[in-house]
């Protein structure tokens, strides 16, 4: 892992513009913006694919309605959230989210991999990620990322 200074907003401006062949008629995709930097140590290409992993999750979970990524400060942590308002998903599926494999995509469309190597990616960097979802309804999953130093608050920048 190549961990250096990073802002999650300029990753996220970069994510958005990586998943927009992802992007359906029907389907509003919006990045609210940050007020200001928000800087982490973690390695930038790593943490951009999870957010382009759960984006293009997000999508192809949306027929109609939007895709949400916002950004927000939780004290300790920095949190990145990626709601939609598509299928959303059963406890059963919530709870096998992150095995390696596991898929409810098509044959062909998908690993099964993407989920469990961001899970992993976000726990390196000291981090963890959050599922909440109501089918019919949709999903959020929030990446918590702990801010650049603990002791040193760089919103003061």
């Amino acid at each position: 892992m190549n961990a250096v200074e990073t802002d999650l907003q300029e990753v996220l401006e970069a994510t958005m513009e990586q998943v927009v062949p992802y992007h359906k008629p029907g389907v509003v995709v919006d990045l609210e913006p940050s007020p200001g930097s928000v800087l982490v140590r973690a390695d930038p290409l790593q943490i951009q694919e999870v957010f382009v992993n759960l984006l293009k999750n997000a999508l192809d979970a949306t027929e109609r309605g939007s895709v949400r990524v916002r950004v927000s400060d939780r004290g300790e942590t920095v949190a990145v959230s990626i709601e939609d308002t598509g299928s959303g998903m059963t406890p059963e599926v919530r709870a096998r989210l992150f095995e390696p494999f596991f898929t409810t995509k098509k044959l062909g469309e998908g690993t099964g991999l993407g989920l469990s190597l961001s899970q992993a990616i976000v726990a390196a960097h000291g981090g963890k990620i959050e599922v909440e979802s109501e089918v019919g309804k949709g999903t959020k999953v929030t990446v918590l990322l702990p801010w650049r130093e603990a002791h040193e608050d760089p919103r003061r920048r």
